[in-house]
């Protein structure tokens, strides 16, 4: 998947269909990270996050992974445009985060946003593990995604939608996965559970911040964590 051919305009195709409830969602548990100082942002896109993140804690370093250099630049000159401060501390990576080689217990802070629903379950297995272990043990692993609401007309819609923006993206970017991964129980194999999770556009998005589980802890029980969410 290359985004290359709709950076520039990306956001305004976000903002017609969403208008701000995507940004919402990357923002919403923005005030529970507080005291992050490095994190590993996966699929940035245009920038947003990130600005906002370095605005939110000034004292923060990042790397930052995209795998559209147009995306990059534009998300160099937003934050140029922002005027954050320790510019020089975020760094941007042209490259494929699933091929990517991180530092090991290196970050307190794992962000991906919409970036799970690219990949087929079976993918984000390895991808999880990996980047599991550049996290520190009390790091965290902030998520916002696309979601299906659990029954009725709400999800019929959610379904739709996720249809057709699937459609969409093969046609503009060669995206090949065509369906939501179960990205949950992906992160629960990986020793990870809920901490927060914050609902929006009726259950069509969610902003979920996860943790690991202290090895001595990981039981069965804890497979059970994201049925106790939803």
């Amino acid at each position: 998947m290359n985004c290359d051919f709709i950076a520039a305009v990306y956001c305004y195709f976000e903002y017609g269909r969403f208008g701000r409830k995507l940004e919402a969602c990357r923002f919403a548990l923005l005030p529970r990270l507080r005291g992050v100082r490095k994190a590993l942002i996966l699929g940035e896109g245009d920038g947003r996050f990130i600005a906002r993140l370095a605005a939110h804690c000034p004292a923060i370093s990042a790397d930052v992974f995209d795998t559209s250099g147009q995306m990059i630049r534009i998300a160099e000159r937003r934050l140029r445009t922002a005027g954050v401060s320790r510019l020089s501390s975020i760094v941007f990576h042209h490259g494929d985060a699933t091929v990517a080689t991180f530092p090991k217990n290196d970050y307190d802070l794992v962000a991906t946003h919409f970036f799970f629903d690219v990949f087929p379950s079976d993918e984000l297995h390895p991808l999880i593990d990996r980047v599991k272990q550049s996290l520190r043990p009390d790091g965290v692993w902030l998520v916002s995604e696309f979601d299906l609401p659990r029954s009725g007309f709400r999800r019929l819609l959610a379904r739709f939608w996720v249809r057709v923006m699937y459609i969409f993206f093969r046609w503009v970017t060669g995206l090949q996965n065509q369906t939501l991964p179960d990205w949950r129980k992906q992160l629960i194999r990986a020793g990870f559970r809920p901490r927060i999770q914050q609902s929006l556009a009726n259950g069509f998005l969610v902003s979920e911040l996860w943790e690991q589980i202290p090895r001595a802890h990981q039981t069965a029980t804890h497979r059970d964590a994201v049925s106790e969410m939803r």
